[in-house]
């Protein structure tokens, strides 16, 4: 799945440092030139810290908490599916019990779809 106007994601690369570094780069460039954020704003609004967040922008880190993420897709203005997507393809360790079936089954977007309509309501939107 791709947001418009998102990174690329190649689903063979999935669990490689290099994916989570194209993630980093990607949030850190729509903070940047697209909502214009500081990253000691950005921490504030998702309530870490600057150094907390800066791991997230260098591909250190990518949040386990699927609540985090759909506030980081909400500031960021991106898909809330396509970075919940995104960050399981980097790391296996979501809080799900499941791994994401592979690019073209048919239940992969099922179960995205699943975990966002269980988050839904339990994760407000950014302003």
């Amino acid at each position: 799945m791709k947001a418009p106007g998102s990174l690329e994601v190649d689903s063979r690369q999935a669990n490689q440092p290099d994916l989570k570094i194209r993630l980093g780069k990607m949030i850190r460039a729509y903070r940047t030139e697209k909502k214009n954020l500081s990253c000691k704003e950005a921490a504030a609004r998702m309530g870490y810290s600057p150094q907390h967040y800066g791991d997230f922008e260098k591909g250190l880190k990518i949040p386990a908490d699927i609540s985090a993420l759909l506030k980081l897709a909400d500031q960021l203005d991106q898909n809330r599916a396509w970075l919940l997507e995104t960050a399981w393809e980097a790391r296996d360790d979501l809080e799900l019990p499941v791994r994401l079936p592979p690019e073209g089954d048919p239940r992969r977007q099922k179960l995205i779809d699943l975990v966002l309509e269980i988050y839904l309501d339990d994760t407000p939107r950014l302003p």
